[in-house]
Order: structure tokens, then sequence, then C-alpha cells
């Protein structure tokens, strides 16, 4: 088997162009032999002898060369990571089921949806260079189901919906179908190769619940895209929600092109081995004394992305696809035994940590006066954005009347898994009960996915790095955006995040934060006037598993986002006393 890997491109804005216009206007699907490629009529290597193999499938004894070309996002393309258990998408893996003459390659880029995709040079190489014969596997869904402009589509609205848009503002069709069907089934077809769909790999869920985004089905919601200037001009919008999983699988019948539904075979798999067993398919950010830590729920390892790619591959044999004929002959389910510990990271080292000096403070934000520092750390996107170009981090008036303002200008995130911050900072001894208040004035604020605000009492803090593999424990008096809402008084423990509710906030908001420490109980707590909006209680909370000295507490912001902070008081109030 030969293995090509594109690399991650580079967006073109002509590519989008192309996207745009090279497969015309809405379009009738081929249903006739020529190009279709579920009749196996002329799927079929006309050339070749045939004979069966022992499950009695008919196949050719001689196989023509072929290239599989992969499209899709994260759980599909390949990774450069450094985690224990680095991030492996199954078109990495897929090589190991089919015979030598067929050539993989993985186009897949991370954090792309079927529209975005469009815009990438991977896809300018996709249409320039597939041809007849080949064969394209399809596998979107993760993030088409993002609140943004540049990602959404809508999985309820016909393949033929060619005039529905997101808002007036645009003028691409939001129908997921639509882009699926022309943009990749219609552009195989045209070139005389087979398209294959794929609903997209579940995510790990604790409670084995799949009824839910992590299977895909997602709720109506309305939210502010403030990416960029233009689309934060289109206001408010609706994101309708439906079930992409079965928006792909009703596009395979209504079109006849073959389906696999990777997400009922992962979501049955997952359920009967649970979460624990479950997660050894998954990546892990690093260790903490020796054990696996930081689970990301929705990037498979190498173990996890070689049994989908087995998956895919067995499933193959029951559909229609002639590349059923270039799966190898018996192939084996992975075992954990013989994959897992193929799929750990040798190199990797687990990190020491040294708590915060003042010879350690930011020469950035130099405005920002002891006891107090700022800093920017993180999955920022980059290092080139740990900079005055991308955040602010400023302090005016001294004392207890100082007022610090902090700005995100579009970079990082607060996400399931990974998040980052800028804010503004002080040390205080672990051992130490406190009560931590201040004014939040939402200056600049719209409500949206990974947008976030507040107070925060973390176990350890990092000064001016881009680092998506930190995921620390934390504990907020304050919000951060998804799609069902922005999630009020938050904390994310072993990774994983978890918050009271939701609440609605808008630009203009003054709140009153805060955050108190008694012994072994943390209460946070959002109010407006006199009004709490939320708040919430932590017992035995761990806040010194990495720093066990110190701990740090702040003000942050993140994600198009302007925050005034005003009124900040920090008061230690005695010792606390040891669970």
């Amino acid at each position: 088997m030969k293995l090509k890997r594109i690399l991650f491109g580079f967006a073109s804005a002509s590519a989008l162009a192309l996207a745009l216009t090279a497969c015309g206007e809405e379009s009738t699907p081929n249903t006739d032999n020529e190009n279709n490629n579920v009749n196996t009529g002329d799927n079929e290597n006309k050339d070749n002898t045939e004979n069966k193999d022992k499950t009695g499938t008919t196949v050719p004894t001689t196989l023509d060369a072929t290239t599989l070309y992969c499209v899709g996002d994260s759980t599909v393309c390949s990774f450069n990571d450094s985690y224990y258990l680095p991030r492996y998408g199954y078109g990495t893996q897929l090589s190991n089921y089919l015979d030598e003459k067929v050539t993989v390659n993985n186009l897949a880029l991370s954090g792309r949806s079927s529209k975005s995709f469009l815009s990438e040079s991977n896809y300018t190489t996709l249409t320039s260079s597939i041809k007849s014969g080949d064969f394209l596997l399809i596998g979107f869904g993760h993030n088409d189901q993002k609140q943004e402009v540049e990602r959404y589509t809508n999985p309820t609205l016909a393949y033929t919906d060619s005039t529905t848009t997101l808002c007036s503002g645009e003028t691409s069709p939001v129908s997921f179908k639509y882009t699926l069907y022309n943009y990749y089934i219609k552009m195989a077809q045209d070139k005389g190769a087979y398209p294959i769909l794929c609903t997209p790999i579940v995510r790990a869920n604790a409670n084995n619940d799949y009824t839910g985004s992590s299977g895909h089905k997602t709720s109506t919601g309305k939210a502010i895209d403030k990416s960029t200037s233009k689309y934060e001009a289109y206001g408010e919008l609706e994101y309708v929600g439906g079930d992409y999983a079965k928006a792909i699988v009703d596009l395979g019948t209504e079109l006849n092109v073959p389906v696999i539904d990777l997400t009922t075979i992962t979501k049955d798999d997952y359920t009967a081995l649970g979460y624990e067993k479950a997660s050894d398919y998954h990546a892990f950010t690093g260790t903490k004394n020796g054990v696996r830590s930081g689970i990301d729920t929705t990037h498979t390892n190498m173990f996890g992305a070689k049994m989908n790619a087995y998956h895919i591959a067995n499933a193959l044999k029951s559909t229609s696809s002639n590349l059923k004929n270039y799966v190898k002959a018996d192939i084996t389910k992975p075992t954990y035994d013989a994959d897992y510990t193929k799929a750990i990271n040798t190199s990797y080292v687990e990190p020491t940590y040294e708590s915060f000096t003042e010879a350690k403070a930011s020469t950035i934000w130099t405005s920002i006066k002891s006891p107090w520092y700022g800093t920017v750390f993180g999955d920022v996107g980059g290092a080139s954005k740990v900079s005055a170009d991308y955040f602010t981090i400023n302090q005016t008036g001294e004392g207890a009347s100082a007022t610090y303002t902090i700005t995100s200008k579009g970079s990082g995130k607060i996400a399931e898994k990974k998040d980052s911050a800028a804010m503004v900072f002080q040390q205080i001894p672990s051992n130490k009960n406190f009560t931590f208040t201040a004014t939040c004035t939402l200056t600049d604020f719209a409500a949206a996915s990974q947008v976030g605000f507040g107070l925060v009492l973390r176990d350890d803090i990092f000064i001016d790095t881009n680092n998506s593999a930190i995921n620390s424990n934390y504990i907020c008096a304050g919000a951060y955006g998804t799609s069902a809402g922005m999630n009020a008084c938050y904390a994310r423990t072993e990774g994983t995040l978890s918050s009271k509710g939701t609440a609605t906030f808008a630009k203009g908001d003054v709140l009153t934060l805060s955050i108190n420490r008694v012994n072994q109980t943390y209460t946070t707590e959002i109010k407006k006037g006199d009004t709490v909006i939320s708040s919430n209680t932590y017992t035995d909370y761990d806040l010194v598993a990495v720093d066990n000295n110190y701990m740090y507490v702040g003000m942050y912001a993140i994600r198009n986002i302007t925050c005034t902070y005003s009124n900040v008081n920090l008061t230690i109030t005695g010792d606390s006393v040891a669970a």
C-alpha cells in the first residue's frame, strides 16, 4: 500500500471561487450507469478475471491501480503533535486494510467543514488531481455543526436547495446536503471517480449518551459570529440544528451513493465497551505522575484511528462500491493488547512545572503593576499571536482604584478540551483562604461559541505561552460560549469542562463576580445588580495537582471580547484547614 500524505494547505482566495464555479449551478444527480458507483456493473474492472473469497463475495483476481482520496476534518487527517497519546485521523490508517494497488491520498484538514474546506488549496488539489477510476471518501460533519458563518451548514435542507443562505449577507447555499452533493459527489462523478460518504465518528461521552451532540444531533441556536467585522455586522443569526449523520445517510439513499455509517458503528462500539475502555481509542495530551491525563474525546489516537479504518474497510464489503474489491482478505480487528501500546508517544516526557516568580513576569504587558501580572497562554493559535497585535492587557490607576482592560481580538478560544486566556493574575499560597471580587463590565461582547470572560482560580500559570496541551484544573466565576448559550460558573477538571448551566449576557452588562475559599470549599457567583445570575460550589476540588505550593487568581477575556474590571479586591482571610 502506498500512502501519500498531503500536509495542511494554506487558504486560497481563488480556491473558493473554483469550488463555487467548477460544479456549476444546481443540477440533477446522475442516476445512470456511466458515473454512479453504486451501479456495480459499470464499476467492475471488466478485463479482470474473477473469483470468490471465503465469504462468497465475487472479487477480481487482478486489480487496476487506483487512488483513494480522503477529504474531511480532524477525525480523518494526519497530525504532528507531541501528546502522550498523539492524535491520528482514520485516513492515516486505511492503508492497513487495502490492497497495494490503492494509493491513499489523505487531503483532510483539521477544523474544516464541508463548506470551509472549499477555500483550501487541498480542495484545489482534489479537483485537479482526481481522475476516472479513482475513489473519494467524504468524511465531514463535526465542524458543519459549528455556529460560525464560515463553517456552518444546515442538515435539514434538501440537496437541491441552492437558494437558502444563512443570512442576507451570504451568497453560498447553506444546505449541508447541497454542499456535499455539488462540490464532492457530483464533482467526483463528473471526473469519472466514485464517491463514498462516511458519517462522523461519535465523540466519546462519559455517560454513554449519544442522543445529542456526542452523536451529532444538535439543537437550533442563535449567536453572533464576531470572527470578522463582516460577520459581526450580520447580527444574531439562527443556526438550525438537526441530525448530521442521518442527513448523510439520507443523502446516500437519495443519490444512490454508498454510505459508511461510522456514527452508528462507533456509537455501538463505545456503548458496548463503556466510557473507560472506549477512552483507550482517544488522544491524551499528557501524563500526571505517570498516569495518562487530558483526554480528547473528539480525536482518536493511532489505536482508535486504526479501529475506525478497520470499521470502514469491514463495512465497505457490504456496499456496492467497487472499492470493496481492494479490501485485503481476512482483515482482523485491532486489539488493545496488540495496538494500544503502539499508539503511545515513546518520545513523550512528562513536563516539569516551576512556580511563577517575578523574574518570569511578562515583558509585553508592562502596564500591569505588582502584585498583579499580565499573560496570554494556552491554545492561542500560534506563538506569533501572543502579542499586542492580537490582545490588549492594560492597567490604569493604582491600588484599589486600578482598572484593568482586557481585549481579545479574535484569537484563542475556550472549548471543550482546549482553551486559552488573556489574563491579569496574582499568585497566592495554596494553603490560604481568600475572597476575590471584581466588577466586570462587558465593554464589547456578543454571545458566541468559544468566547469567555470572568474571574478564575487556577492550579498553575504560564507566561506568554502558546501551548494547546495546557489543560489544567480551574474554577471560574464567569461564562464561556457554546452552541447552547453561555455556560456560567464553570470549571475544568482532568481536562473536562462542566458548568452550573446557561445564562444570558449582553454588551454593556455590569456584573459583580466573586470567588471565595473557605478551607476545602470554593464558591463562585455572578450577580447583575442584586440578582444572582449563577453560582456554584466545589468541595475538595484539586487545585494543587501541578503547582503544589501556589494557586493563581485572575481576571480574563478571550475571543472577540473586551472586558473592563474595576473594584478589584483580593483579601487573604486566613489559613485553610486541610481535608
